[in-house]
């Protein structure tokens, strides 16, 4: 009777067990913990203060003008407050939880509509909503998963260009430019130089780079990003002329991105490397060992660098090319946040999305094909090893916590 059950409602128990499992991630004690991050406590007070005088276009911090971000993540946060009709922990990280959560919804539909497989877009799904940096960064109250969003988002239209029917191409090549847009607002030109330069490397390698400037694309979708991106930057170029111009483009966006010396963020190019393998917990051990395979069969094959060709785009099954795609935004976005005067850990979140497609499909064939069974069996030992040690260290660790420390914690 219960396998009877389960046959007739499997896809409909298979949304809810995601659903639990999402509200447990996410949203489950979100409030419980005060606000633990310097810029999220300035942020969601910048937000407060935006609700309490009615001023919805100018950025204030501690009664100065603050032209480091632009108004898109304070909106977002008052139309949480305004929702809830209170100002707390809770409201202030809703919007984060769901810019997070949305991405992976984009991601499962792309991947789906893509490459035809539900298992695969299921599973880079939740790779991505398990990956430990993209879950703690979408619980925090700062800008940095709204930019991963809009920009996850605006790629996966992007992507979807090269797979979708004449008809409906338009439409993803709108919401490419949509989205870009929408991540400016968010945080500013990161938000058009990785998805554009993400689909300026994919049009090289498909050689489809001219169909990207057909008007229907190209100018409908241009007049939606101006009309997105201008008013407010117009609005506060008009109120405070080379004031808002220095600080907010000069200083902090192309100083930023030159130098350092701005925030004194100075860092190695290869900063990112142990970041990601962190970030990419708990799938660090099985990513690790997907980078040894792929390099041990490209060495084994290797003739020297004149003999090395790329695949044929055109030659490739979906599948193939959506892989191609992804590693292509890695590439990009990697390189885009590395070459950065200026690296916080946060910058780099852009980037879980393609990887977890990668892995998704990396334990997918393992799943249905039982291939690479010696990376997953030696990767999930090691991290299995990993959750004891770590357990026993907690075990330890917590028997020094001063007394008390809980209680000012909550």
């Amino acid at each position: 009777m219960l396998k009877e059950l389960y046959e007739k409602h499997k896809n409909a128990l298979f949304i809810l067990g995601v659903v639990i499992v999402t509200y447990f991630l996410y949203f489950h004690n979100l409030g419980n913990f005060k606000l633990l991050d310097v810029d999220e406590t300035r942020y969601v007070d910048m937000s407060r203060c935006m609700r309490e005088t009615g001023d919805y276009m100018t950025l204030f911090l501690n009664g100065e003008y603050f032209f480091e971000k632009p108004p898109l993540f304070f909106w977002l946060e008052n139309i949480s407050f305004a929702v809830f009709n209170t100002v707390n922990e809770f409201t202030a990280r809703v919007p984060g939880c769901i810019e997070g959560i949305f991405a992976a919804i984009v991601l499962f539909f792309t991947t789906k509509k893509f490459t035809k497989n539900t298992k695969w877009a299921t599973l880079s799904a939740l790779v991505l909503l398990c990956s430990a940096e993209f879950l703690i960064l979408s619980k925090t109250a700062i800008l940095d998963i709204l930019l991963c969003s809009m920009v996850t988002i605006s790629v996966l239209c992007g992507f979807m260009t090269f797979v979708s029917e004449e008809k409906q191409k338009k439409f993803y090549w709108w919401g490419f430019y949509l989205f870009s847009a929408l991540g400016v607002l968010g945080k500013g030109i990161p938000a058009i130089a990785v998805p554009f330069g993400i689909m300026f490397i994919a049009g090289l390698y498909t050689k489809k780079f001219k169909e990207y400037f057909r008007p229907q694309y190209f100018l409908v979708g241009l007049a939606m990003f101006f009309a997105v991106v201008i008013p407010w930057h117009k609005l506060m170029l008009s109120m405070y002329d080379l004031l808002f111009f220095d600080e907010y483009i000069i200083k902090h966006h192309l100083a930023r991105f030159l130098g350092a010396d701005v925030i004194n963020r100075d860092r190695p190019f290869l900063f990112y490397v142990p970041v990601i393998l962190w970030g990419i917990l708990p799938f660090m051990a099985s990513f690790i060992a997907l980078l040894a395979e792929k390099t041990a069969n490209f060495c084994k094959g290797f003739s020297g660098f004149k003999n090395i060709k790329l695949p044929v785009f055109d030659e490739m099954d979906k599948e193939g090319q959506f892989v191609a795609l992804s590693v292509i935004g890695i590439l990009v976005t990697f390189l885009f946040f590395s070459v950065s005067g200026t690296k916080l850990i946060t910058y780099i979140i852009p980037i879980y999305p393609y990887l977890a497609v990668l892995l998704a499909k990396y334990w997918l064939e393992y799943i249905d094909n039982v291939e690479h069974k010696k990376g997953i069996e030696i990767s999930s030992m090691i991290f299995y090893y990993l959750l004891i040690i770590a357990g026993i260290g907690f075990v330890i660790a917590i028997q020094f916590i001063p007394e008390g420390y809980w209680d000012c914690c909550n």
